[in-house]
């Protein structure tokens, strides 16, 4: 049955925790920080926001200097334009996006690009970027840091309800499409599995 391997679904593309790594520490570097590609990186990695609502984010919807920080997504996925989606950060994210705002001073979005929002294909390029130069397989696009992202808050919280809020998805079902391979990478998923 030699090398027949199936295509894996965009969906089904996550970084491994290996991977992860590496590129939270290639962006966290003195001269990476402070960029507009770890920021982005950043927000997909800690807040599993989708792309074009990266695009989309302005600094009045990331209330940072509340006990509970949280960003709001307008008019997200499945949305209508006046529907907001809250989705919760840590403190030390929140401290993090503060800092960016005060270092680069954006009129309305988050991150800006030559005076307006960010583009998708901007994106798209700057991870192709910084995938090649850490040397990350290609076949990884920004969707793949948003499904790290949903694995990580499912192997964190063991509650696909949570998981689900988290990634602002509909249902349930397209949630567990995201979820199963958390229980792969369990340390004890191989010795269960021997069990059975």
């Amino acid at each position: 049955m030699g090398g027949y391997k199936p295509r894996l679904l965009e969906h089904e593309k996550v970084i491994t925790p290996g991977e992860k790594d590496q590129l939270l520490s290639y962006i966290s570097t003195p001269t990476m920080r402070h960029t507009r590609v770890a920021t982005c990186m950043n927000l997909v990695l800690k807040t599993g926001l989708r792309v074009s609502e990266v695009c989309k984010l302005e600094v009045e919807h990331c209330l940072l200097d509340i006990e509970r920080p949280m960003i709001c997504v307008w008019g997200g996925k499945m949305r209508s334009k006046e529907e907001a989606d809250t989705v919760k950060i840590s403190k030390v994210f929140a401290f993090y996006l503060k800092e960016w705002i005060r270092r680069t001073k954006p009129r309305q979005f988050i991150i800006e690009y030559r005076r307006g929002s960010l583009t998708r294909n901007t994106i798209w390029r700057d991870f192709k970027a910084v995938y090649a130069t850490i040397g990350l397989s290609k076949k990884y696009g920004v969707h793949a840091l948003r499904h790290r992202f949903i694995t990580d808050t499912y192997k964190a919280f063991t509650d696909p309800v949570i998981t689900m809020n988290q990634a602002r998805h509909k249902n349930l079902a397209v949630t567990t499409r995201y979820i199963h391979l958390a229980t792969e990478e369990s340390s004890d998923f191989r010795e269960k599995l021997e069990m059975v």
